[in-house]
């Protein structure tokens, strides 16, 4: 029987052709995509309609919903002493698959929560499930470096950008299937106890299912990466104080800090987000699972999907200060769309749809002018130093944390504030008060910014100029296409004559 090749990415071929059929390369490409894939349908569950709702039936105070928050941040912090023990002892693969098994499978033990803990504990179970979130984020952040430097050694640099965009690109619709799927599925629940054709828990277990299968899946993605192998699998130096002494260097830099601050204020006023505008959608809008996930996870991800090559070429440009400047300006008032659309009716969403377009589209142009002007400070050919993204990460974390404790601290202070606007139909509570946070945060971002230095970008109105102008005359195109449509179709057919 004829040995056939298993099916691989078109790009790789060439390079196959050049291996071993048993290279490490092309054992990485044929195990990690699907692991990647089912890694983001785990994510895209955990953190979605289905959580908001498990923590919400066990009765979960809002304030705690602030801990929730900060907890992907505060595992954050535990990347700085795992690049350590990574230089010290190595053993990367071992490492990166120990720690996310454990903490992806702690998803099953959150899931047991209220099954496990009687009704009357409520605070046991509060407790447990703050404390079992934020333990599966530290490990998954303890496996960060590790796999990062697994990736950058097991896929050669002229075949890497191609390789992390085949295996997002086939993410995307894995991930909107899922997240509608599991938005339909709640929304259904919802009415079978609306109806009350069901037992009152039936919202409970078919979340705690989610969750479950949720972590069972990402506990599947890792066990695909752990049949890759390692080309390096042992690459420890042992303990060397220099380590410490390298974190301190990039803060020498002024232009380094400033960015710091930048990046700081930023997450301060973005990492409670992430938690409240589901609770704002699901307990003032009275909004459906299914239209939730749509609007907070679905549209965003086939917007953002078209516009991260836009923002690349206008980096590459004008540079990467006035992208920066003119994605944070758009993103600040955008925002007002998601305060507005998550009142929940028919014509609160449609008004606020041009605002939300924009802020999504706005998105990945400040995410990957960040990365790019982290990468200069880390780049060594530019005098920067790896320790600059260690330093940026710890930045970043703690103004989650402080983000998670601003939230909570308005959940609590501001939990009786309910008025209504009889003329907008809007109702303000502690979560418009937060959104307006997000907005006030995001202008001092803009004055922070202009204090960026990049001496060869342009001036910021060059980048308006153009990017408005594309716009108009893409939004023309777009309008007048039916027309030539028309136009066309007359000068394919026959013309009667008499």
């Amino acid at each position: 029987m004829q040995y056939k090749r298993p099916l691989l990415p078109k790009w790789f071929k060439d390079y196959h052709r050049s291996s071993r059929p048993d290279s490490d390369m092309r054992q990485y490409v044929k195990h990690v995509p699907l692991g990647w894939i089912l890694s983001n349908v785990w994510i895209f569950m955990i953190t979605g309609a289905a959580f908001t709702k498990f923590a919400k039936a066990i009765h979960l105070p809002d304030s705690y919903f602030g801990l929730l928050a900060a907890a992907p941040f505060i595992g954050a912090m535990f990347q700085i002493p795992a690049s350590i023990l990574l230089e010290c002892f190595g053993h990367r693969k071992a490492t990166s698959i120990a720690c996310q098994l454990i903490g992806r499978f702690i998803w099953v033990f959150i899931a047991l929560i209220p099954w496990v803990i009687p009704d009357d504990q409520d605070a046991l179970r509060w407790g447990l499930l703050a404390g079992l979130t934020t333990l599966t984020w530290i490990l998954n952040n303890l496996a960060g470096p590790a796999n990062t430097a697994w990736l950058a050694d097991a896929v050669p640099p002229s075949l890497r950008g191609r390789f992390v965009s085949f295996c997002l690109r086939w993410s995307q619709p894995v991930i909107l299937v899922v997240v509608l799927g599991v938005g339909y599925l709640i929304d259904v629940a919802e009415k079978a106890e609306d109806a009350k054709v069901s037992q009152p828990l039936l919202m409970l277990k078919l979340c705690s299912m989610l969750l479950a299968i949720a972590g069972l899946v990402g506990v599947f993605g890792i066990l695909r990466h752990a049949m890759a192998p390692d080309p390096k699998p042992v690459t420890g130096t042992g303990w060397n104080p220099q380590l410490l002494y390298n974190l301190k260097k990039p803060l020498v830099n002024p232009g380094f800090r400033r960015y710091l601050l930048v990046n700081f204020t930023f997450f301060v006023g973005t990492g409670f987000v992430g938690q409240y505008i589901w609770l704002y959608m699901f307990d003032v809008g009275h909004m459906t699972a299914l239209a939730a996930n749509g609007l907070l996870v679905a549209m965003p991800r086939v917007i953002t999907m078209f516009t991260y090559r836009f923002w690349g070429r206008q980096i590459d440009a004008h540079g990467k200060k006035p992208v920066m400047l003119l994605c944070m300006g758009v993103m600040s008032i955008s925002f007002f769309g998601w305060i507005i659309a998550a009142q929940g009716s028919t014509w609160h969403v449609l008004a606020a749809l041009p605002l939300i377009v924009l802020e999504v589209a706005c998105l990945p142009g400040w995410e990957v002018t960040n990365l790019n002007v982290l990468l200069d400070f880390s780049s060594s050919k530019q005098g920067g130093t790896s320790a600059a993204v260690a330093i940026n990460a710890m930045a970043v974390a703690i103004g989650g944390i402080i983000s998670g404790a601003l939230g909570s601290l308005f959940a609590s202070v501001f939990a009786e504030v309910n008025f209504e606007i009889v003329a907008m139909d809007f109702t303000v509570t502690y979560h418009v008060l937060l959104m307006l946070l997000v907005v006030f945060v995001r202008l001092i971002v803009c004055l922070l910014v202009l204090r960026l230095d990049e001496p060869k970008a342009t001036a910021t109105r060059d980048l308006i100029r153009e990017v408005s102008s594309g716009v108009f005359y893409n939004t023309r195109q777009a309008i007048l296409m039916p027309t030539r449509i028309v136009g066309q179709i007359s000068r394919w057919t026959y013309k009667l004559r008499q």
